[in-house]
């Protein structure tokens, strides 16, 4: 039994989108581009990739934690000739 039931509901809006992607350029990766995305996606890529998202984590803490380092490092540093002056 064929009714309106069974048809499918169409979207003007689906439509229009289609239209619309269609009619963008697609941007082409250059050669270079291309061939970094795919070592990047490598196994020695990702690993790399977290070597330098450690090793940037370790610089930014210690960038921003500077002031406190040196500020204990000092104090150390004080009380240590002090100690040693008074012998």
């Amino acid at each position: 039994m064929k009714g309106k039931h069974n048809k499918k509901p169409t979207s003007k809006l689906s439509k229009s989108n289609k239209t619309e992607e269609e009619s963008k350029p697609i941007a082409q990766d250059s050669e270079d581009e291309q061939s970094f995305s795919n070592w990047l996606r490598s196994d020695e890529g990702v690993e790399n990739l977290k070597l330098f998202i450690v090793g940037n984590s370790i610089i930014v803490f210690l960038v921003l934690s500077w002031p406190n380092i040196k500020e204990t490092l000092d104090a150390m540093y004080y009380s240590y000739i002090e100690y040693t002056e008074r012998k």
